[in-house]
Formats: C-alpha cells, structure tokens, sequence
C-alpha cells in the first residue's frame, strides 16, 4: 500500500502553485480504477496551470533532465514526475467530484507534513458482531459505498446492515467463511479493525475468524 503521508509531502514540494489536483482514471474490465489516465492542476486562484490528458503520452514525450526535478524547474518539466507520483496513490483514498478524484493541497504558505482529512479516510475499521451478523463500520455512507465496491469487485459478500443500530456507514459480510473471506479482502487492501465501543466486553477477542482485532478485552 501507498505511504499516503510520503505522497502527500512530495506533491506539496513538487507543486507549491497548485491547490487542486484532479484525477481521471483508466478503468480495468471490471469498471474499477487501475491507474491515472490523465490530470489537471489548479492553481490557488483557481485557474487550470495544466491538463494533461494522457499521462502515458506524457511519459512517452517528457524531456529527461540531468538534474533533479524541484519546484523552481518550468512547471512543463515537472509534469512528468508529477505523473508518477500520482500513481503511488490508492483512488479508493480520494474524495471525489463530479467524477473525478480530487487531491486538495494547501496553500504554499501552509506547507506541512500533516495529511489533510480530504486527502485519505480512516484505514482502521470498527466491528461488531452477532450470531447473525459481522458488521463493519466506515467512517461515513462515501467509505462504505467505497468498501462495498472493493468488496464485491473481489468477489465478497456485503449487504447494508440491517437493524436498529444500524447506519448508512454500516456494511454486514454475513458470518462463518463468508465473512472471513471479507475481513481477509478488507485486510489485504490495507485497513485494520478494532472492535466497536457497542461490542461488549466479553465478546472483544483478540482477532475474529482469525483477523487481528484492536481493543480486546
């Protein structure tokens, strides 16, 4: 997975006129992002520095340099590299709008180590679980519908948690082998799990189906 902090801290240093990258991503056969197909930068006042359309053109025609690419270069020149970073990132991190993943950078004067909240969700999910159920709790309805759709891409079971606890951010991966192979999917793909504050006490276990959950008793 991705050193979001590191990513982040490189465009910053890379990109200092920029305030907005925005995203478009070639899908794979299954309509799931699988790596930048082109971008655009906006500038603090709004205005679009550059739109680059085709990022696999660019990395074919971008000039190779004998010194380091930094900040001061034309940004022309940086564009390349900024390509590759990009493709560090994980999309299902990214808020979107109006359909395309957006990257919001600080303004210049602002510059710090620090990762924004719009920059990445939570990676550490809250459980819960029942004789009937395994719920997972995202950090919002956007992250659940993100979960949903890594989940199902990779073959899992997941419905919307039903109950009167329930809440749009909650997804239900069933119980047995079937929520194991989510929980394993969800692993996988980088998130972590600690047991829910409405789980009781004695049923917080050390791991479930043989995932390491936080916050055991």
């Amino acid at each position: 997975m991705a050193d979001t902090g590191k990513t982040y801290s490189d465009l910053m240093e890379l990109l200092p006129e920029v305030a907005e990258i925005r995203i478009h991503w070639q899908l794979d056969d299954e309509g799931l992002p699988w790596q930048v197909g082109g971008f655009s930068l906006i500038g603090h006042g709004g205005a679009t520095l550059a739109d680059v359309v085709n990022t696999e053109e660019l990395e074919r025609t971008g000039s190779v340099l004998d010194r380091p690419i930094t900040a001061d270069l034309p940004l022309v020149e940086r564009l390349p590299l900024v390509a590759m970073v990009l493709n560090w990132v994980d999309a299902y991190e990214l808020d979107e709008r109006d359909g395309v993943s957006v990257i919001d950078l600080p303004s210049p004067d602002h510059v710090s180590d620090t990762v924004p909240m719009t920059w990445t969700h939570p990676t550490e999910l809250e459980l819960s679980k029942s004789p009937r159920a395994t719920w997972v709790w995202a950090a919002d309805r956007d992250q659940a519908a993100k979960l949903e759709t890594l989940l199902t891409s990779n073959g899992c079971q997941v419905s919307a948690a039903r109950g009167e606890n329930a809440e749009e951010r909650t997804l239900d991966l069933d119980i047995g082998v079937v929520a194991m192979e989510g929980l394993e999917s969800l692993q996988k793909a980088g998130y972590s799990f600690r047991w829910h504050p409405a789980q009781h006490p004695l049923d917080r276990t050390a791991d479930l189906y043989g995932i390491p959950v936080a916050s055991a008793k």
